[in-house]
């Protein structure tokens, strides 16, 4: 959903990747976008239950809630339904820990380290670059700072939508 609003400022290939989705999955959700879903009712009855119980029960609970009401379900159907409409706060909270991490390292005052080998030779540039002029490998580095401005901006827009469809209410 994310990928879909945003896929006129953004390249779709470059968000997909951002996100950990393959683009045919992401191309798969916009063919099928259309489609209602047969589980929007369970979803609502779970909904209801939630708003109930100030959304502290787990599957288990609301499975036997549903089964008060005359709604027979499998649990692992109930289950299924909770995650794939966000009424579970552990992929939230896993999510936000992972995103955090670094924040937290910094606010500690803990230097991140660098993804990746170090160069051997000690440099910062690719070697196809050293063999250019100075003011071409200031260029490239200049270019590149821009390029990497340019995706943090487009991260966090990204987050930030991302945690607004996701923010329980």
């Amino acid at each position: 959903m994310v990928i879909y609003r945003h896929k006129d400022k953004y390249s779709v290939s470059e968000m997909c990747r951002y996100f950990g989705v393959s683009r045919s999955g992401y191309y798969g959700y916009v063919s099928r976008m259309d489609i209602p879903a047969w589980d929007l009712p369970l979803a609502e009855k779970i909904r209801e239950c939630q708003d109930e119980c100030v959304k502290t029960y787990g599957f288990r609970r609301v499975h036997i809630w549903l089964e008060k009401h005359n709604i027979h379900r499998n649990h692992k159907t109930v289950l299924r339904v909770m995650q794939k409409y966000g009424f579970t706060y552990k992929e939230m909270r896993d999510f936000k820990t992972r995103y955090n991490k670094n924040q937290r390292k910094l606010a500690t005052g803990i230097a991140i380290k660098p993804k990746g080998r170090p160069r051997k030779d000690g440099a910062t540039l690719p070697p196809s670059v050293q063999q250019l002029s100075k003011l071409s490998q200031l260029q490239y580095e200049l270019a590149s700072k821009e390029r990497y401005i340019k995706r943090l901006e487009m991260e966090n827009e990204l987050m930030r939508d991302f945690l607004s469809l996701t923010e329980r209410k």
